[in-house]
């Protein structure tokens, strides 16, 4: 990726994002958007920073669109952020190739709007700790509760 100066050593990135057992796989499932959604999103973040010479790294949201819209009929996630492997341990969060070249690894978390507004004005901590007190992980779960839901709140 093309990193600030400085930065260098975060030039080399992976991003995790894991789906239930149960998900449809096959070339056939992948023909319906609902089941191939995940799978595009990987596609696009890795395709970003080369496209756009640019980078991402932690905290950052990328958008569903310009104005950003449900991946899939099948759920109400418009974003995702990118934040360290939540279910890895400490040594699978970055791979050291040689002294000058180091992968980072990603975890990819789907964001509800509301979860990104939240992001955007009341800054990263606040979301973080709204997404560790539900539990919520790389795993994809499309039946995950809105951390953000006005019932939630206090619960």
């Amino acid at each position: 990726m093309t990193v600030p100066d400085g930065a260098e050593s975060l030039r080399l990135a992976e991003f995790i994002l894991c789906l239930p057992p149960n998900w449809p796989l096959s070339l056939h499932d992948f023909r319906d958007e609902q089941n191939y959604w995940p799978i595009r999103l990987l596609k696009i973040l890795a395709r970003l920073p080369l496209e756009f010479c640019t980078w991402l790294g932690l905290s950052q949201s990328v958008p569903h669109g310009d104005l950003p819209r449900p991946y899939a009929a099948n759920t109400r996630f418009c974003c995702s952020i990118l934040v360290p492997p939540l279910t890895c341990p400490d040594p699978f969060r970055t791979l050291v190739l040689t002294p000058e070249q180091t992968i980072h690894f990603y975890a990819v978390l789907p964001l509800f709007p509301e979860e990104l507004d939240c992001k955007l004005t009341n800054r990263m901590n606040v979301l973080i700790d709204q997404l560790d007190r539900f539990r919520v992980t790389e795993l994809v779960n499309i039946r995950r509760k809105n951390t953000r839901e006005p019932y939630w709140f206090g619960h």
